[in-house]
């Protein structure tokens, strides 16, 4: 659906999220009772299976939805998504390219890399990006390099001026604010490949129980609908 499409699917993910943080809220024991919040009750009725479900499933699943929510709305609303996070920490700009910039020579490009390569060494080839015409962008992407892994989110990006070679970013976890990581992090979160084969598992799951929480959430709406009228019923009687 083109633009509309994207904004709808970001708006919608907005409103997930303030779903889930609301559903944090009324799981949350105010009376300690933690064990009756955390477990799902053994030869329990109908009504209180479907109650512990929705519980357990929403609580365990909490840390990889909120991951899968907030980076789903940064892909889809990319500026409103910037313009937040800058709140909190400064993002370095987008790196410029001249505007009449003069095509570089066969293989400048090649070289650059080369160049680029040897000031930062590591990592295996993970993709290239060509933004646009000749006078846009070029990236070249590189993930497991063994110099960040003690920094987790291992990948690194190179961005490149395509018609002089120029090195005009490097985008990993040792260069940018804190912001500028946190930004680096949302698409290994989103796709679990952060953390490996656990990851991408849990992202899964996490996506199946999905229709599992609205399902179990509508039910239990309707058992709590159902009671209110009946006792709607018998204060008139």
């Amino acid at each position: 659906l083109g633009d509309t499409g994207v904004t709808v699917v970001g708006i919608f993910g907005v409103l997930f999220l303030v779903s889930v943080l609301s559903g944090l809220i009324l799981w949350w024991p105010l009376t300690g009772k933690w064990r009756r919040v955390l477990t799902i009750k053994r030869r329990a009725s109908r009504e209180r299976f479907n109650h512990d479900l929705h519980q357990s499933a929403g609580f365990y699943s909490l840390a990889v939805m909120l991951a899968l929510l907030v980076s789903g709305i940064y892909f889809n609303l990319p500026e409103q998504f910037r313009w937040l996070v800058g709140q909190f920490s400064e993002l370095s700009p987008e790196p410029a390219i001249p505007a009449h910039a003069s095509p570089g020579q066969a293989g400048a490009l090649d070289r650059a890399i080369e160049r680029a390569r040897r000031d930062f060494p590591g990592g295996v080839a993970q993709y290239y990006t060509w933004e646009g015409g000749t006078h846009r962008r070029f990236q070249a992407c590189y993930r497991d390099v063994e110099s960040l892994r003690y920094k987790v989110m291992n990948d690194r990006c190179l961005v490149f001026d395509p018609a002089s070679g120029a090195l005009l970013q490097v985008q990993d976890a040792e260069h940018g604010s804190a912001g500028d990581v946190f930004m680096l992090w949302q698409w290994p979160l989103h796709s679990g490949r952060v953390f490996g084969w656990t990851g991408r598992i849990l992202v899964f799951v996490t996506g199946l129980l999905c229709p599992l929480l609205f399902a179990t959430g509508l039910i239990r709406w309707l058992q709590k609908r159902k009671s209110a009228k009946a006792k709607l019923r018998a204060r008139i009687a």
